[in-house]
């Protein structure tokens, strides 16, 4: 898996994440902020389409965390889009 995750807002941050580099430290998002992480899976060397993808968001402070489902294309590509990312809303389903 290869990645990119953008955060937006006052602190703008950008990532690139593969299988063996992970972020270095956690990203902190605002109550205005939205994160946007791209994806594209592979098996080898061949782009797949997995047959289950989810980003896990864990709040550092209530130590609860939710994850939320990525949707993924055949060509291995997927998108999640986050908006307004507070603890009360991200566990409102909990």
């Amino acid at each position: 898996m290869t990645g990119t995750i953008a955060g937006t807002g006052a602190d703008v941050q950008s990532h690139r994440i593969t299988e063996s580099k992970a972020i270095s430290r956690p990203i902190e998002l605002g109550a205005t902020d939205s994160l946007k992480i791209l994806l594209t899976t592979k098996e080898g060397s061949e782009a797949k389409r997995p047959h289950q993808a989810f980003l896990l968001v864990k709040d550092s402070k209530s130590n609860l965390d939710t994850s939320f489902a990525f949707q993924v294309k055949e060509n291995g590509k997927g998108k999640l889009e986050l908006v307004r990312l507070t603890s009360r809303n991200l566990f409102l389903h909990c």
